[in-house]
């Protein structure tokens, strides 16, 4: 009877503890499921937003006149804008990086300039955004985070902005 007994209580503690563990794991991949979720609609919006923009860009290329030209370019920047700075934080290392060089080749975009320290804690914030975000392999480079958020490339011939993601200055 003692054994009968004995069998039932590591019965019920092995039940217990599968409960606990199984109640755990449910919670944990439920958490999981929601965050990736959440993700997925953030990207999915950034991403439809910078598209839709890119139908401003399509109606800048066949505008008559040089007036709206100009005027539906400043809107298409305008509206890319918050789409850019969103793919930065939230998107795919892969679709960062895409558009980065998209911008850089047909774009033309200046090289970056004014305060040192404003670039590179600007630059720290996002990257910061993202890393809480992301996972360790979806970092992307200071070169396509600086393209993304300020639209400007790293110089070339300057070494200020690659000095400031070193700690010289």
């Amino acid at each position: 009877m003692a054994e009968n007994k004995s069998k039932a209580l590591v019965a019920g503690i092995f039940t217990l503890i599968g409960v606990i563990l199984g109640a755990g794991l449910n919670y944990y991949l439920t958490l999981d499921s929601e965050r990736q979720k959440a993700l997925r609609d953030t990207r999915r919006k950034a991403y439809v937003d910078f598209l839709h923009s890119h139908v401003i860009w399509d109606s800048a290329q066949s505008a008559t006149s040089e007036k709206d030209k100009q005027e539906i370019t400043k809107e298409y920047y305008k509206k890319t804008a918050e789409a850019r700075k969103r793919i930065a934080v939230y998107g795919n290392k892969a679709v960062v990086e895409a558009l980065a060089n998209y911008w850089r080749i047909y774009f033309q975009r200046r090289d970056c300039s004014g305060s040192h320290d404003r670039v590179k804690d600007d630059v720290a914030i996002y990257h910061s955004m993202r890393e809480d975000i992301m996972p360790g392999s979806e970092q992307v480079s200071d070169a396509d985070m600086m393209m993304l958020v300020f639209l400007c490339k790293t110089p070339e011939k300057q070494t200020w902005i690659k000095n400031i993601f070193s700690g010289t200055k």
